[in-house]
């Protein structure tokens, strides 16, 4: 009986130790991931992938500042249980937004209990992820016969390597080319030819800007018209509610796009740099045009749109 006494208290002691050799979940890897970006704003996440406490229930807790710890902003702050015994999980923090340019700093801590309010464990992480690499102004997409031009401007370049073209006819975008970056901090005007682009139907084109560190994001997406396809714009729904999307095919320059009424008055007048849509809303009951006039070249196309609300 001694012997089975002292064999019970061995092994608890022996559990005792190993769960003490991890009184933590067990951090494995971490990193930031640019999501998207529009002008000089960009949306990135916080990603960390770790194991359980083979003990217990505890918490990982990922807080986002723009700037330092000591005066900088929190633009992400959430805490996540992680179960104990769990093997490798992905955490990852709510999307935030920053001045591409900026240095952005996150904080992994640990807790033992489950809801981030008990004693840290483990050692804090602080990692200095540096500003954002390429912050993107403008990208236009263009065809001429076979050949598509894609020219884009960058405002700041900061740890840049490559801008990756990618281009998708109705199925999965896929890499066609890569520009290497100038990496000047104040930005650089780039252009590339995609010159055998022969595709009946619309084709689309971003660019992947990728840093030295190989984290990268990408780019809005731009539409160009099928080959020998007059340029084109569509309006959907058409009739409508109140609310109707116009999408142009083809954007080579500042294109104003002019909602008018049936009397023939401009309503509204919406000049398109960046984008090649337009939302509108809340439209009354009747008949409009839609007219879209490219600044460069002077072609202009309009259209009808039926309100029947």
């Amino acid at each position: 009986m001694k012997k089975i006494t002292l064999f019970l208290c061995s092994l608890a002691i022996s559990l005792l130790a190993i769960s003490q050799q991890q009184p933590c979940p067990d951090i494995q890897s971490n990193g930031f991931t640019p999501v998207s970006s529009v002008g000089n704003t960009c949306t990135s996440s916080v990603f960390v992938f770790a194991t359980g406490d083979v003990a217990a229930n505890k918490s990982l807790r990922i807080t986002v500042y723009i700037g330092n710890v000591a005066t900088g902003t929190i633009v992400a702050d959430s805490c996540y249980l992680v179960p104990g015994g769990s093997s490798s999980t992905m955490y990852v923090s709510p999307t935030f937004s920053a001045p591409c340019d900026a240095t952005i700093t996150y904080v992994l801590s640990r807790s033992t209990n489950s809801q981030c309010g008990g004693q840290v464990c483990g050692t804090t992480i602080t990692v200095d992820a540096g500003p954002l690499p390429i912050a993107l102004t403008n990208f236009f997409a263009s065809r001429t016969n076979a050949a598509v031009t894609l020219t884009w401007k960058t405002e700041s370049e900061i740890n840049a390597q490559e801008f990756v073209i990618q281009r998708s006819t109705g199925g999965t975008f896929v890499n066609i080319a890569t520009v290497p970056a100038k990496n000047i901090a104040t930005g650089s005007s780039y252009s590339f030819v995609d010159k055998s682009n022969t595709a009946k139907s619309v084709s689309q084109y971003r660019l992947k800007m990728v840093d030295v560190d190989g984290a990268s994001k990408n780019s809005d997406i731009k539409v160009v018209k099928g080959s020998g396809v007059a340029a084109d714009f569509s309006i959907y729904p058409n009739p409508s509610n109140g609310a109707a999307k116009v999408s142009i095919s083809d954007i080579s320059g500042p294109t104003d796009v002019q909602l008018i009424d049936n009397t023939g008055r401009i309503l509204k007048t919406i000049l398109l740099t960046n984008t090649n849509t337009v939302d509108y809303n809340s439209l009354q009951k009747g008949m409009y045009m839609i007219r879209i006039t490219n600044r460069t070249t002077g072609e202009t196309l309009t259209k009808k749109l039926n309100v029947v609300n």
